[in-house]
């Protein structure tokens, strides 16, 4: 389910069965580092669809939560949409970025990190990219069961 109107209609009808969200944890960037962050959302973004495909009706996928480079601040405010979350009754918060800084970083309480190296995709044909998204789709869906079995 996306943040739109009409899927969250669908989560305020079913929210009894619906206990997991994601969200794209993605950095803006500007000079030099501005593409790579670009192509880091493109990525994180493009594996958020693929994902909620596949989850479809069980998991609630929320807009990006951006921040400006300074990862200390980010941290603060990133731990208060978990704990909104929390409080709001989902049980599995799932937080997908590219960003390597985010592994060395002190843990988000009550979440977890699935963390995915980024990809230029811009100039890969469509079977290339097909077949890369698969492979990181198999290991996401891994990490989020293993999430589901061990966060609680």
């Amino acid at each position: 389910m996306n943040w739109n109107a009409k899927d969250v209609e669908t989560y305020i009808q079913e929210k009894e069965y619906i206990d997991t969200v994601v969200i794209p944890v993605l950095p803006i960037m500007f000079g030099p580092k501005m593409r790579h962050a670009a192509e880091q959302g493109e990525y994180i973004n493009l594996l958020s669809q693929q994902l909620e495909r596949q989850f479809k009706g069980r998991m609630l996928f929320l807009p990006a939560f951006t921040y400006v480079d300074e990862l200390e601040d980010a941290s603060k405010l990133l731990q208060k949409w978990v704990f909104q979350l929390k409080e709001s009754g989902f049980t599995y918060i799932f937080l997908l970025t590219a960003d390597n800084r985010w592994i060395s970083t002190k843990k988000i309480e009550n979440s977890k990190f699935i963390h995915v190296p980024s990809v230029p995709i811009q100039h890969m044909d469509e079977v290339q990219k097909q077949s890369l998204v698969e492979e990181q789709l198999k290991r996401m869906m891994a990490e989020i069961v293993e999430g589901w079995q061990s966060i609680s």
